[in-house]
Formats: structure tokens, sequence, C-alpha cells
């Protein structure tokens, strides 16, 4: 099964598009021939997505109590009411990642409306690029006019509140979003939605913009109306002035990057740092859902382990966002000789039950759990049984376990620390849920990004009713059997590192928070951490 996240990593969709979209340009929707919509079928295409979630999505209203669904549909019913035409109708959508809190369920489009060419490179926009604090304060980082200075405080542009625009962003986006996430101060680009230039875009904002703000040091209020640029203008400026990211090119775009590096920090003690779950061969993944690569570097790294006889190991997986769970027990194989509950479960319908048993088909059971030929196909076989709605959970035709090969070579017996954050996500976080109930070693860091209940990447595309360029892609499969009893809350871990904290000021000044990893081996060194104990094999 493969698992995914989130949208400052490339997943292997995204890849898609990127490789082959220019092939097929996108089309108008059909919507563009028709008078606008009116009220009764805006609300019959919300109340359409609704159903969507409740019957399609395999963790339903994932946690959100009625009270505080009712509310957030309130403002999503409001926002698409009062739409005026088929563009200010599209933007409105955005507003149903109120009701989404997980980073697998994209919609709409992935963040991305020029795909759909809504979004054009002729659009004029405010031509501020803006960065804020974890309280939604906006300054400025960069005014491509060069009126505004840099790190002035944005009160309000065309009389309405930056601060309010920034928190109301912040609570749209599909992933979950409960405060322990904190995404820094650089916007993404203007090609994307997730920004304050979109925001007054989408909301109809229009140049000139008159923008109040303050000097650093000074309460006056000054003044500025600045012209806006072209979404082009402004996305090659952006380019310019970016700071670049280590690794970040066409290479390791569609290839991957490093997938696994060790290093030693001590004569016997080494940190494995696994940044996917995945091998650098994206294609191969793609299109014939195999990945050779990511077995053939992990066998490699672990011959490093044994060869340096190292027998502290730090595993660091804090900026892994995920990958295929394939990958996940075959890494687990390296740590443990223990079993594992490995049942999932997926929400059945006429739409996708083909799909999954195609998935289950695709995953290598008889390699990775023990079961017959026969047995694989029996599994795949019984979902036709289910009733579209329902759940098929594996355990309902054989307990699935993973069981690891008893004699592996280059198996590790020594002490391990696992280091997750913010940005461990998918099969990243599957692997950490186990590697605690395994006893493997113990977890340190911050707790993973996403809830302890796990989507899987696989979807099904559902297809609006009237607004056909968008799509509902929804998770329908979990990466355990635990939808009876879902757990809508994050993992916890042995070893807390909190965030640094500084103040407003220290961080317009650049003071960034020094890497997670770079702090734990810190720790590691000066002799302040709990006794890791070699996991038991057996």
């Amino acid at each position: 099964m493969r698992s995914y996240r989130r949208p400052h990593r490339y997943t292997p969709t995204i890849l898609f598009v990127f490789l082959f979209g220019f092939m097929v340009p996108a089309a108008p929707g059909q919507e563009s021939d028709l008078s606008f919509l009116s009220h009764e079928k805006r609300a019959e295409e919300i109340d359409f997505v609704i159903r969507q979630i409740d019957s399609v999505y395999v963790y339903g209203r994932r946690g959100i109590g009625d009270d505080e669904w009712n509310r957030r549909l309130g403002i999503i019913r409001s926002k698409i009411d009062s739409a005026e035409n088929w563009n200010e109708y599209y933007y409105a959508l955005r507003y149903f990642g109120m009701l989404i809190e997980d980073g697998h369920f994209t919609f709409p489009d992935r963040g991305y409306y020029n795909r759909t060419r809504i979004f054009q490179k002729t659009d004029t926009l405010f031509p501020v690029w803006v960065k804020a604090w974890k309280d939604g304060t906006v300054y400025a980082h960069r005014d491509y006019t060069g009126r505004i200075p840099e790190n002035a405080k944005i009160l309000r542009v065309n009389g309405r509140s930056a601060q309010e625009m920034t928190l109301i962003q912040r609570s749209i986006p599909c992933w979950e979003k409960d405060e322990q996430v904190y995404y820094g101060p650089d916007e993404s680009d203007p090609k994307s939605w997730y920004n304050l230039m979109n925001f007054l875009f989408m909301e109809g904002f229009k140049a000139p913009y008159r923008v109040e703000y303050t000097l650093p040091g000074s309460e006056r209020v000054d003044t500025a109306v600045l012209a806006g640029m072209t979404r082009q203008e402004l996305y090659k400026a952006y380019k310019k002035h970016r700071q670049r990211v280590k690794g970040d090119n066409v290479w390791n775009l569609l290839f991957g990057g490093k997938t696994i590096t060790t290093r030693k920090i001590r004569d016997r003690s080494a940190v494995m740092t696994i940044d996917y779950f995945w091998g650098e061969n994206m294609l191969a993944m793609l299109f014939a859902h195999k990945d050779k690569r990511y077995p053939r570097k992990l066998k490699k790294a672990m011959a490093w382990v044994s060869r340096h006889k190292i027998d502290t190991l730090i595993l660091d997986i804090s900026n892994n966002s995920g990958g295929m769970t394939d990958n996940v027990y075959l890494t687990l194989n390296y740590f443990t000789k223990k079993t594992v509950d490995a049942n999932r479960a997926y929400r059945v319908n006429d739409g996708n039950r083909e799909k999954i048993k195609t998935v289950i088909r695709n995953t290598p059971y008889e390699k990775l759990f023990g079961l017959t030929p026969e047995q694989h196909e029996r599994m795949a076989s019984y979902v036709d049984s289910i009733e579209s709605g329902e759940y098929f959970t594996t355990d309902m035709v054989y307990d699935v376990r993973f069981r690891p090969a008893p004699e592996l070579k280059h198996r590790y017996r020594g002490k391990v620390y696992l280091l997750t954050s913010e940005a461990t996500y998918s099969a990243a976080q599957l692997f950490a849920q186990y590697f605690r109930e395994l006893g493997i070693g113990l977890t340190a860091g911050r707790p993973c990004g996403g809830y302890a209940s796990i989507s899987g990447g696989n979807s099904q595309s559902v297809g609006l009713p009237y607004a056909s360029r968008f799509v509902l892609s929804i998770p329908y499969a979990s990466l355990r059997n635990d939808v009876r009893a879902p757990r809508f809350e994050y993992d916890s871990v042995d070893i807390l590192i909190p965030r640094e904290e500084f103040t407003c000021d220290d961080w317009l000044a650049g003071k960034r928070e020094e890497n997670l990893s770079d702090r734990f081996i810190g720790q590691f060194r000066s002799g302040t951490l709990p006794v890791v104990e070699p996991a038991p094999q057996e």
C-alpha cells in the first residue's frame, strides 16, 4: 500500500502532473459554457461533498464534533452562497479544507489552482512576499515594488486585518491543524493558493493595494499604495530571491534525492537518516508500483552499521513524510524478530471495489505476512461480499501479522533511538508506531504530524456534479485496523524535545530554531539522555 504526505513534499501524484501535465492541456471545464449555478444547485453540490466524506472517506468526520462540524460547514455555505460567478465559486471551494483533517485527503486540486487554469499568469496580485509569526502577525519579507521596508508589520490591506486573514488562511488546508504544527515564516510561491497574495486575490481585493504598516520599533502607522504585479512577474521574482533548499533540483524532484544516509558521531555510535520510505527511482514506483532500490539501499546501510560495529544507533525519520508501507516492514525486519499485527481496513463502495482488490493483490502478503497464494487471492475476492459503504478488514479473512525473516544478515542488536517530528507523517508514522509497540527502543523529538489513526495514500477520485474541474481524492484505506476505535490525537514520544522559545524580535532578526537532529545529537553526546536498552529480539 502506498502512503504519502504533505504539501511541502513532492508526492508521486504531484510528480505525475509535473512530468506529464504538459502533454495534456487542461481543457476548460464544462461549466464554462453554462450559466452560473443557482443557490439550490450550489447547496446540492455542498451536500454531495458532505455525503462523500461521510460515506467514502475511511475515517468519516475524523473526530470533529457535531457542533464544530456545523460551525465550519456554516462558514463554507456562507462563502459558497455569496459567490457571484464561477471563479468566486471555485475559490470558495477551498474552504472545504476546514472539514478535512488528513494530508492524504486533498481537495480541491491539491492546492494549486493554476493546474486547472483558474489562476492565470496575467492575474494581478498583491506584490509583497510576507512572513507571519505564530500568532498570525504579518511582516513584510520583500516588497517587490520597493516601497515597504523588510520587517515592517503589515496591519491592514485595503482595510482588512492582515493578521485576521492569515489566521483564516491557516484554518483552511486539509491536513491536521490544531496548533501542533507551525509551518514557519515564509509563504509558498505565487502559484499556490496558500499565501496572502492569493488570499487577497481570491477574496476579491484588487489593485491598487492600500497598505497600513508600522516600521520596526515604531507605533506610527504609515500608508503605502501599491500597484499590483502579474502572477508571472512575481513568480520570477520569487524564484530569484527565495532561499534554495539543499538538494532542490530537478533530479531530486524526479528521483527523490538521498533516501538513506549514515554517519558516525562517536567511535561506535551513528545516525541513520531515512528521508523517505521509497527508493530514489520515482518512475518505477509511479508506473510499476514496485521499489527495488529501497531494499538495496537499506541492506547497504545496515551492512555499514555491522561493518563499523555500531552499538548505539539513532534512526532519524524527523523529515520523513512517507512512502511505501512495504518498505516500513522491510525496515522493521532489521530491528526485530517479533511478529506484529498488520491488519488493515478498507471502506468499500461500488466505485472503489475493484481498486481495493487490486491494492490487495499488489501487496506482497506471501513475502511479508506468510499467506499462501490461495489465501492471498481469497482475501481479494472477499471484498466482493462487502456491502457498499461498509468496512472490509483483513482479519475478516485471516489474521494478518508481519513475520520477520528468522535469519537475516546484518540484523541490528544494539541500542536504538528513533527521532520524529511534526514532519514525520504517513508511512513514517506507521514505522514509529511499530517501533514503540515492539519495544525496539526509545522515541525522541516531537510527536508525528498526523493523528494516530493513519489513512493510506490510495484514494478514490470522485468528480463534483457541477464544478467538473474539481475532483475529490478520497482515501478509502487505513494503515492499521482501527476504524472501529480510531484515535484522532497525536502519538507521544518518550523523550520530548520541545520547540525552542524565542521572541518575535529575535525571529525578525534572523534567529531560527536549531535543527532537531543536531539538538538531539548534542544531548546524546552530553550524556543527558535516558539510557536505552537493546531491544529483545524474540
